[in-house]
């Protein structure tokens, strides 16, 4: 093993492939400076937003039975809202919710984009069920640049993270694609 304070002989942020770690160095970034992110993604053409509105970061977000517990409801009394519908990282002002569905290693496959563009509409139905008026709901890709997607949502990729932050856990991310597979 190499030379390493980790027992491992490398840091778990070499090792792991779980998005879900990749997310929380995001959510990390973002809650220390949510204008700096708003600024990238406008400085990026990725959206157009207000810098200086207030933004709220989620992570992890199980939006629909969170929010309507939130009301004192269960989400099961709803069930065309899925339950444990989790989303990778929210951010939320007073005008606007950006939802980003966030991929590492693998693309993203036909049935996860069906599920997002139908959370897109059952995001304003619910929004709409609980008197939250006037929020636009954006649906934000994040990937892997050697997995490139051509799909029509705004999106952004690790390596513009990691040029951004300098993170070297966003380049890690980035490089997932490329590392070698097991051999049996």
């Amino acid at each position: 093993m190499p030379d390493s304070e980790s027992p491992l002989g490398k840091p778990w942020s070499e090792i792991t492939r779980e998005e879900r770690y990749f997310c929380a160095e995001l959510f990390l970034e973002i809650r220390k400076d949510p204008k700096r992110f708003i600024n990238f993604l406008n400085k990026n053409k990725i959206l157009k937003l207000n810098p200086d509105h207030y933004w709220d970061i989620g992570y992890e977000v199980c939006f629909y039975r969170d929010l309507l517990y939130s009301d004192r409801k269960r989400v099961r009394k709803y069930e065309k809202y899925p339950p444990k519908r989790t989303f990778d990282l929210c951010l939320f002002s007073k005008t606007q919710m950006i939802i980003i569905e966030a991929k590492a290693y693998e693309d993203f496959n036909s049935q996860q984009m069906d599920n997002l563009y139908k959370d897109g509409n059952l995001v304003n139905d619910l929004l709409e069920f609980l008197n939250l008026k006037n929020i636009e709901v954006i649906l934000c890709l994040l990937y892997s640049t050697q997995n490139p997607t051509n799909l029509s949502l705004p999106k952004f990729t690790w390596k513009n993270l990691y040029d951004e932050y300098g993170n070297p856990i966003f380049q890690t991310a980035n490089e997932l694609p490329d590392r070698p597979k097991p051999l049996d």
